[in-house]
């Protein structure tokens, strides 16, 4: 996660003058937490990779998220616990969101602005009754728009490339109340991306329910 943070200028550079001393108001997220330290720290270790010819280590950056989510810090008597990849990537783009909440350069606060502005776009999800009959289905379609912020490919024995993982994923069997039948039905939820955002991230699920 982080290599990848680093590959995205408008991210890095925001990053890194945050974690440099600038004026950290200007982000209009929280000034004085936990989480501004792992925001700071995260934008020193950048700026000690772009600049250093050295290897770098980030153990002031994983003090910081140690310490202000406590769950990665677990230990068992072989050292750190294992941890689960998508919650720490997770956990930190939540943390950038809160305190990254607006970038300098952007006229306001409005809309998808900040980290929200990188990585979130806009996911249209048609919802269809399966046990209605063919005649009523088409006039009771349910049509929701959503934000989303990854997608996930699932990884199967039919999964060959990544387009296939990603379709498989977009359509899914739900069961829910319908209101027309008055009691709990299978419906068939199909996702359909209305907007990419900037930067996509991919969760890879090799196991999934």
């Amino acid at each position: 996660a982080i290599t990848c943070f680093r590959s995205i200028p408008e991210l890095k550079e925001n990053l890194i003058s945050y974690g440099n001393g600038g004026d950290v108001t200007r982000f209009s997220g929280p000034q004085d937490s936990s989480s501004n330290q792992v925001v700071a720290k995260l934008g020193q270790m950048l700026f000690s990779l772009d600049n250093s010819v050295e290897a770098v280590a980030p153990i002031a950056f994983l003090s910081a998220f140690r310490e202000a989510f406590p769950q990665f810090a677990q230990r068992s008597n072989a050292g750190y616990s294992q941890q689960d990849a998508d919650e720490s990537l997770t956990q930190l783009l939540y943390t950038l969101r809160e305190v990254l909440k607006k970038f300098p350069d952007e006229s306001d606060i409005s809309g998808n602005s900040g980290i929200n502005g990188l990585f979130v776009g806009q996911m249209e999800s048609t919802i269809t009754c399966n046990e209605l009959p063919d005649d009523q289905k088409a006039a009771n379609v349910e049509v929701k728009m959503h934000e989303f912020s990854k997608l996930s490919c699932h990884i199967s024995g039919d999964t060959n490339h990544l387009s296939d993982g990603l379709t498989a994923a977009l359509s899914e069997s739900i069961e829910k109340h319908s209101p027309i039948l008055t009691r709990n039905a299978i419906f068939t939820k199909v996702d359909r991306i209305a907007q990419l955002p900037p930067y996509l991230i991919v969760q890879f699920v090799r196991f999934f329910w």
